[in-house]
């Protein structure tokens, strides 16, 4: 299934899903924002097991989407993962899983403190995250 990610835009994950559904036969799941006040939110991870792609205004269900292998398309004109992400509703039938490696060094370059930086770690910790095998999307999941 494709998951489309409720963040506070609601319009627009509205009609991104409907636009899902016109150019896809996929079956579209919008999860609520965990934050906002709903029954019940099942964990993120149940969403993205065997999701085919995550669509996200932006939020970070799409960097925990990244770190599984599953494809992300963003609608936000700007987002730290950008690297590894589409932008278009209509790549979703071949979704890009674009430079992760890049994205998650922006992510991790702006978690650090100075001292790591100096002291060297957090370029170790870059480096080792990204040089570490990806995960591959399944073909035809």
């Amino acid at each position: 299934f494709m998951k489309v990610d409720r963040d506070g835009r609601g319009i627009v994950n509205i009609l991104a899903a409907a636009r899902l559904m016109e150019i896809s036969s996929r079956p579209v799941v919008v999860r609520p924002h965990p934050g906002k006040e709903v029954e019940h939110v099942a964990p993120w991870r149940e969403h993205l097991d065997g999701a085919w792609a995550c669509v996200v205004w932006h939020s970070s269900m799409a960097v925990k989407a990244l770190a599984l292998g599953v494809p992300v398309i963003r609608l936000a004109p700007w987002a730290i993962f950008a690297a590894a992400a589409g932008t278009r509703l209509e790549e979703v039938e071949d979704p890009p899983l674009g430079d992760r490696s890049l994205a998650f060094a922006r992510i991790a370059a702006a978690q650090f403190t100075m001292d790591e930086f100096i002291s060297g770690e957090a370029i170790a910790r870059v480096l080792a995250c990204a040089s570490s095998p990806a995960p591959h999307r399944l073909s035809g999941a």
